[in-house]
């Protein structure tokens, strides 16, 4: 599947406290185009992201 929805998908199943997970910064016409895994599981996580820049 989608790194993005497997990465939600995992958190709810596992009943997941927290998710710690790293994020590059990319230009914004990219991150239109292509998405971004980071922002979608931001949105869509069940539990508090801690994000490392």
């Amino acid at each position: 599947g989608h790194a993005n929805e497997e990465i939600v998908k995992f958190l709810k199943e596992h009943d997941a406290d927290m998710l710690f997970i790293g994020a590059y910064g990319h230009s914004r016409i990219i991150e239109m185009v292509l998405g971004s895994t980071t922002e979608y599981v931001l949105r869509n996580s069940p539990c508090p992201v801690f994000l490392a820049r």
